[in-house]
Parts: structure tokens; sequence; C-alpha cells
């Protein structure tokens, strides 16, 4: 059976390779999926590490240990536990965590002891002796340490490291056994110790002579590359970790009171598809700290944060699924339509076998064989794919823009493979449907079959198209109604069914849309049969008769270009709602602050740049050629209320200072922000430099309108101005400022003033540079203009690094990649698809065309009858994908407004459309027909009436 199935893959190799590619594209997204969550969160989790590590000197990935031993009694009993611990601790570390382990270090201590020069020691016990007072004169408190590898981590800057075990003293002032111990330079300076000192170690305790008796050797820094790692204690001293182990905490009251044990790791190689690993074994830690005296406290730094990713992983991953579902159910109607073109074909074989004494099952199982090997070799290859369509997705920019950004970090996980076995599987299916309905075909019925008309096929039945659009409805309505509460990076939960209705839309309209094109095109045929050519006469009863595969290739033309379109406009959508709102929130291209910090006589940090260093800094920016507009802004804090009403009055309003002409040539606006464009009242403004604009809650609140007296206050100076107009909208003016993530705090009003007319009434005041660039003009180039000439500021803000950092961002990152890899995976199988069923469609029609020449038909007939049915079904399907994709635009993708991840929207949320994204789907709709009917011209005109009579004859 293997062999005949072989054979036949090969007699129908192209068809075959057709499947093959198309399940192999299924695999492929879904596989890439879970790859680019992993890939995108893991490549930012590394980025945070490194930024933690920079901002705050510590190391971010590590594993500590902190053992407490002060409830124990007997230190011998602490010794053992000690023991058990160091034991199982070690050997966890070593299998627990999939990473290096890049600095490790045992640590053990006694704190709070009392220690004072040993020349001072015997006049202070005969005074314990004498009196049975304890005095605290000349005494100082002191950490003991001990660590494992402290020679490793510390370099000597003064006398020597300590040596093991006790050395002998015999001196004028001492003799006696003593311990050698190193210290920091910081300990030396806070607790008097003197480099070669012997000190000894006490209670606060009338009974005990001393503890032990200690020598100071040696001072030590930590090595500056180990100061992530590890730091020394002002107040301790460290010795020897044998010796302490093995003679310290045997003198007396000298037993272990604190442990620790830390590990650092290197991040680099911890992958997202371990982090489920490592919390299983964090919490096996967890279980068997409690089951073992429970006297220790594991913390692993980044736990909190790989928890976060990880649920970044699966929010991110369940989106980019939802969006892939359209492509996946076209790539189904390809493989689909494919699957049933080749049963068409062997129909007529399936037959013949079961005549000849071949059962069902035989027969079902030779395509089964067939599939499973298909369903192999595009899983097998899908997974390849997947890896290279995520390294396309990590490469994406935006909508069908890709950058030359550092490789990401790609690795074929279980996730991957779990998804695209299931989606392998789920094609395999798909393949089989059709090769079981053949399979009950026998030679009789198969014969009859080619002269019925097709029956109508299920959808039609069953009245799919019009349950799809009821869901549809369903969802669009729901989300309209409740939109307001929909926030996918909040707590309330996102209604998913809103993102399968898009598929369900495309799919039920374009269902709705066959149901009645036959019976339309039916109805043309008839109005005008007495005027139609022959070519257009068999054309149109052609299409007029439908048939389930002429059905198959319009609904799945109108759902490729109908998911095309939706994908190109969403991406449009997303992408530009999301720069818009960090444009709105800077206001224009650059923001700079001019000044110098230093300090005041209090020591707090100030601007003690003068005015005059201000205005020679801003006539020095304004010499830089790349700069195309420039102005000063002035935004600061006030009062606002109303002249006629005193008691009605706002306070904390962001009040904004402007030049009118400058500030209207350097800003970004949206026509749609305001009722009128916004030079309207920047104009009002210039004309009347006494009036303000505010924002239209205000002006309700103070019930102001246009002409009223309103009055201005900043610190103690009130001026009364002209209101001159109302907004709701301003660049950088944001309402919402005020309010936490958790809504508290109150909206924040505006008040927009004339620059002049602020700085006549209250003098100089602190202001901000705004800038617009010329086309062409980076950033860097204007900031090594700054280095260069020595400019000083505060700060400097740049809304094109802005948009880029936000591109950046994980989610909106992956829909713009998922997105583009829709759209070309969309087109790549609408091409395929159109090319290879028209031409296997000509193939099974040679008799009716062999007949046609027969009959007299010229070529040019035969080949205007191709170019009529082209435009019945081809043309319309295109030109219904196309609307059809339009009019789903306007109604779902507005839904990406619960992908938004801020809390409140400051600007409305727009559809955008791209003309280039349509350009580049009609070129390739062109050039799809143009290959397509030239690719059928050619065949049917090499027909020959000898074909036509042998093919009668079978």
């Amino acid at each position: 059976m293997f062999k005949l199935i072989i054979r036949k893959m090969i007699k129908n190799k192209w068809l075959v390779l057709s499947l093959i590619i198309g399940c192999m594209l299924a695999v492929s997204v879904i596989g890439a999926i879970p790859m680019y969550s992993d890939g995108i969160l893991q490549r930012m989790l590394i980025k945070d590490f490194e930024r933690e590590q920079a901002v705050k000197n510590t190391y971010p990935a590590f594993n500590k240990f902190e053992g407490k031993f002060s409830n124990i009694t007997n230190p011998d009993d602490k010794k053992l536990l000690y023991d058990f611990y160091d034991t199982n601790i070690v050997q966890r570390m070593s299998v627990n965590i999939p990473m290096d382990i890049l600095v490790g270090y045992r640590t053990m201590g006694t704190a709070n002891r009392i220690f004072l020069d040993s020349r001072d020691w015997p006049e202070l016990l005969e005074e314990i002796q004498a009196n049975k007072t304890f005095k605290r004169v000349n005494t100082g408190k002191v950490n003991i340490y001990a660590v494992d590898v402290l020679a490793e981590m510390v370099e000597l800057e003064q006398g020597k490291m300590y040596s093991s075990g006790t050395t002998r003293i015999e001196t004028e002032t001492f003799t006696g056994d003593v311990y050698e111990a190193v210290i920091t330079k910081d300990a030396m300076q806070r607790n008097r110790y003197a480099l070669g000192g012997i000190y000894t170690l006490t209670l606060n305790k009338d009974e005990e002579e001393y503890i032990l008796n200690y020598r100071i050797v040696g001072v030590v820094e930590v090595m500056e590359e180990m100061t992530p790692y590890f730091s020394m204690d002002y107040y301790g001293v460290y010795f020897d970790y044998d010796t302490y182990l093995n003679g310290i905490i045997n003198e007396r009251n000298m037993s272990i009171s604190t442990s620790e044990w830390y590990y650092a790791y290197d991040y680099y190689q911890f992958m997202m598809k371990e982090a489920r690993g490592v919390l299983n074994s964090l919490d096996e830690n967890y279980n068997w700290i409690s089951e073992n005296y429970g006297r220790l406290r594991q913390t692993l730094s980044f736990e909190t944060t790989i928890i976060t990713y990880m649920e970044r992983a699966e929010k991110l991953s369940g989106l980019l699924l939802l969006l892939v579902i359209p492509v996946i159910l076209m790539i189904g109607f390809y493989v689909s339509m494919i699957a049933q073109l080749i049963m068409e074909q062997e129909k007529n074989e399936i037959a013949m076998l079961e005549s000849r004494g071949a059962s069902r099952r035989q027969i079902f199982n030779i395509y089964l064989g067939e599939s499973v090997i298909i369903g192999a070799i595009a899983y097998i290859l899908g997974i390849f794919g997947a890896y290279y369509m995520t390294k396309l997705i990590g490469a994406s920019n935006g909508f069908m823009e890709f950058v030359n950004r550092s490789a990401m970090d790609v690795n074929i996980g279980a996730k991957t493979l779990l998804f695209g076995g299931a989606c392998a599987f789920l094609f395999v299916f798909m393949i089989l449907v059709p090769a079981y309905k053949a399979s009950k075909f026998t030679i009789v019925e198969y014969k009859q079959g080619k002269a019925v008309f097709s029956s109508k096929p299920f959808w039609q039945k069953f009245y799919l198209d019009i349950i799809l659009l009821v869901i549809a409805a369903y969802a669009l309505f729901n989300y309209n109604k409740f939109k307001d509460f929909i926030s996918f990076t909040g707590e309330g939960r996102v209604d998913y069914l809103v993102f399968f209705a898009v598929t369900f839309f495309i799919l039920g309209v374009s269902l709705a849309f066959m149901r009645i094109y036959p019976l339309f095109v039916d109805g043309i045929f008839r109005l005008g049969r007495r005027i139609w050519t022959p070519s257009m006469y068999a054309a149109f009863t052609y299409v007029a008769r439908g048939g389930n595969m002429r059905q198959f290739i319009m609904i799945f033309l109108i759902l490729a270009l109908g998911v095309g379109i939706f994908n190109a406009n969403s991406a449009r959508t997303i992408n530009e709602n999301t720069t818009d709102m960090i444009k709105y929130g800077k206001g224009t291209q650059i923001i700079l602050n001019v000044g110098e910090m230093g300090l005041d006589a209090e020591g707090n940090m100030i601007d003690v740049a003068d005015a005059t260093q201000k205005t020679e800094t801003f006539e020095m920016i304004s010499q830089f050629e790349g700069i195309k507009e420039i102005t000063k802004v002035s935004t600061q804090t006030a009062q606002v209320g109303s002249s006629a009403r005193k008691s009605q009055k706002f306070k904390d309003v962001k009040l904004m200072a402007v030049t009118p002409e400058e500030f209207g040539n350097v800003i970004w606006y949206r026509e749609d922000l305001y009722d009128t464009h916004i030079n309207h009242y920047l104009n009002l403004m210039a004309r009347y430099p006494e009036g303000v604009i505010i924002s239209k809650t205000m002006a309700e609140g103070l019930e102001a309108e246009p002409g009223d007296m309103i009055y201005v206050k900043i610190d103690d100076k009130e001026i009364e101005v002209v209101l001159l107009a109302t907004v709701d909208y301003w660049p950088s003016y944001n309402r919402f400022a005020n309010i936490d993530e958790e809504g508290n705090g109150d909206e924040q009003e505006l008040c927009v003033m004339h620059y002049d007319m602020l700085r006549a009434s209250i003098g100089e005041f602190q202001t901000s540079v705004w800038i617009s660039k010329n086309e062409g003009v980076l950033d860097s180039d204007l900031n090594n203009y700054l280095v260069e000439n020595e400019i000083s500021l505060i700060n400097a803000i740049y809304t094109d690094y802005e948009v880029s950092e936000i591109k950046k961002d994980p989610m909106l990152h992956g829909m713009n990649g998922i997105l583009t890899l829709d759209f070309l995976v969309t087109m790549i199988i609408c091409g395929a698809g159109f090319i290879i069923f028209w031409i296997l469609s000509i193939r099974q029609r040679v008799l009716q065309f062999g007949i046609f020449r027969a009959m007299g038909l010229k070529k040019r007939e035969l080949i205007s009858i191709i170019i009529w049915e082209q435009i019945l079904i081809s043309a319309v399907a295109i030109i219904a994908g196309i609307i059809i994709g339009g009019i789903t635009s306007q109604l779902f993708v507005p839904l990406f407004q619960i992908v938004d991840t801020s809390t409140e929207r400051v600007i409305p949320f727009i559809t955008a459309y791209e003309r280039q994204d349509y350009i580049r789907i009609y070129v390739i709709v062109v050039a799809m027909l143009a290959i397509g009917i030239s690719a059928i011209a050619r065949f049917t005109t090499h027909i020959k009436m000898d074909q036509a009579v042998k093919l009668g004859e079978d």
C-alpha cells in the first residue's frame, strides 16, 4: 500500500505540493506565536535586567537563602542544623536553576558583640570583679562574619589576609592566642581600629571574662567587578571561614546567629520556556524549607518578574492567536479547495477500485496514509518555517516595515511543537473529509453524479451565513455598548468573541453574497439572453448554474482579500493611534529644558542659570541649521476663577504660555480634535493678547462663555483676562495627568495664555524650548550640536525616540509583526489558490472546450469565454472582497481600543487607512489575474479536436 500511496502522490505532485505548502504555512503561523512571545519577552526581560543593574549597581538575578538560629539554645544543635542546610542548599542550587552560577558564597555571622582594645581589658576586668558593673567606656559593638570565598572577592589595601587557626602572640602588653581578621577602610575609621591592633571580644555580662581575642591584620575593599554581588558591613570583622566554623563558634557565646547562601546567575542564559520549571522548583524549595524546621527564608530576586512576564506571555500569545484566526481559516479554505480538486480528479479511480473489490476502508486508508505523510512533511517544514517567521516578526518596525534590529533569541519550545502539531492534525483532518466522502462513491454513482447538478452546499442548507452574521452583530453590539468598560490590561475581562466576530462577519457576508449572486447572474442572463454572444451565453450559463467549486473559489477570494484589507487597516490604525498618543502628549518633535543644575544654600538641587544665560542658550540653539521652527513655551500651575462669581474657581490648572504664530508652526496636531482648525484659536489669541483659551469642562464649571471676564492667579499675582474660546484638546495637554492607575485624583483643566501677556504680568518665568525639525534631520544631529557647543540642559525630550521605543513594546511589536505576516501569507495563498483552481478547473473542462471547437468556435471566442468567466467569478469576487474588507474595517477596527495599554485615552481612537496598502493589494490582484488568464488562455487554445473525441470515448 505504501508504494501505491507514493505513486499516487507522484502522479499528483503539483497538487500534493500545494497541499504541503498550505499546511506548512498554517503550522508556521501558529507555531511562530509562542516562539515570538517567549523570544520578545525574553529580550525585554534581559533589557530590564541590564537596566536595573546599570541604575542600581546591584545584580538583579540572584537566589539567596537566609538562616536564623536565634531560638536554638544549644550551640551544637545550631552547628548540626547549619551543616544540614548547607549540604542540601548546595545540592539544590546545582539543579534547580537552569543558569550558570557567576558568583556564589556562604556567610555566617554573630551580631552585636562588644569589643575593646586588649590593653584596656585587665583594668576593665578588675572593675567588673570589684563592682560587678560593666562600664561601656572605650567599647564598641561589632558584627562577626566569615565568608567562604572572601579572598576571591576583595583586594588588599593594607597588611595581609588572615590565616587560618590561631596565632600565638607574646609581647609586653599581651600574651595569648589570637584569631586573625580583616576589615574595611570604613570600619577602621568608624571603630578606630589600628592595623596590627589586638582586641578583646566580650559580652555585656558581669560574669563573663571574655570570649576571644582577635588581631586586625589587613584592610580590604570589595573588587569593583564584585560590587553588584557583595558588600561588606561597616561594623563587620571578617575571619577565615573554616576557622570560624571549626573554632570560633566553639568559643563561649559565639554560636551561629545568622547565615546566608548567595548565588548570582548568568541571566543571559535564562529562557522564558524554563520559567515554569523555575517556579515549580521554587515551590519545591518552599515546601522543603517548611518541612525541615522552617528556619530558612529563600529569596529569588526575579520571582515576581518572571511571574509577571509569564502573564504577559499568555496575554500576548492569546491576542496573537486571535489575530491569526482569519488567516488560518483562509488557509483552511485553500487546503479544502485543493483536497476537493484532487478528489474530483480521482473519483473515477476510486470508483474503479471499489468496483474491482477494494473495500471502502481500504480506499480510505490509502488517503489516510497520504494525508499523514503530507501532514508529517508539512509539520516538520512548518516548525522550521515558524523559526524564520518569528525572525521576520522580530524585524518588523511597523506594518510592512522592517529594520535591521539585533537578532531575537528564538528557540523551538514545547508550545511551538504542541501548537504546530495541533494545527497539522487539524489540516490532515480537513484533507480527509473530501477523501472520506469520495470513498463512498460506486462507479454507477460517480457516472450519475457527473450528469446531475450539485446539490446545495451544507452552509446553505443550515443557514450558516445567517448564524455567523447574527453572532458577529451580537458581538459588535455588545462591544459598542460596553466599550467604555473594556480594558485589555485592566481588571475588566475582555470579550474575546469580538475578535472572532471579525472572521465570522467576513465569512458570513461572503456566504450571504454567494447565496444571492447566482440568482443575480441568472436574472441578468435571462434579461439579455437574446442579445448575448455565444461566448457570453456560455459564460453566463456556466456561472448561473453555480456549482460548489465555483462558489468555493469566490468565497476563498472574498475571504482572502477581506482579511488582507482588514489586517492592513488594523495595523495602520494601531500604529497611527499609538504614535498619535505620543506626539500629542509631547506636543512637538523636540523639547529642551534649558538650565544648569546646582545646589542652593541648604544643599537642594536647583536651576542656577539666570535669564541672561538662558537667552544666550536659546539664541545658540536657534542657530542650528536643522531647525524648522523654534519657540518658547511656559508650563505652570495656576488657579482660574470667574470674575463674576468669585466662589467658582479651579485649582491646579495647567497654564501654558505660548507665542501664537511660532507655536502654530512648531506643534503636532490632528484636525479631528478641534471644532475648527487650531490656527483659528491661535489667530484669536494673536489679535487679542489679553485673552485666554480654556478647557470646555472648566468653562462649564465657571459658567463662562467666550467674551466673559475670568481671572488667572499665579502665586500671589492675579491677572484678569477675556475668555476667547474653549477646547477639549491642546498639544501636550492630558486631562488625566493627575489621575493614578487606581483612578484616584481629579482631572486637570487647561488655560492657554499669550506668552508676552504672562511675562508682562509676572516677569520672568521658567520656559522650555519647543523645536520642529527639517525633513531628514536626525535627533542625533541636534544632540551632537548641543554637545559640541557645551549647551547645558536640565533634560531633553525627543519625540521620534519615544515613538521608536514604543514600537519595541512586545504587544505593539507583536501585533505589527503578526499582521504583516498575516497580510503576506494571505496574498501568497490568494494568488496561489486562484491560479491552481483555474488551471485545474479548465483541465477538467477539456472535453467541453473540445466540443466547442468541434462545433466551430474559434480560439478567440474560447478566450472570450474564459475572460467573461473571470469577470463574473474572479473579478466580482475581488471587488466584493475589497468592499467587504473596507466595511469590516469600519465596523471592527475600532475594537482595537481594548488592547490600548493606557488607562484613559487622552485623544479619540480613529480608524486609519494607508493608500499604499490598497495599492499593494491592487498590484497583487492584477498580477494574479494576468498570470491566471494567460495560463488558462494558453492551455485552452492548445486543445485539439482529437482530444475531445478521445475524452468522449472515455
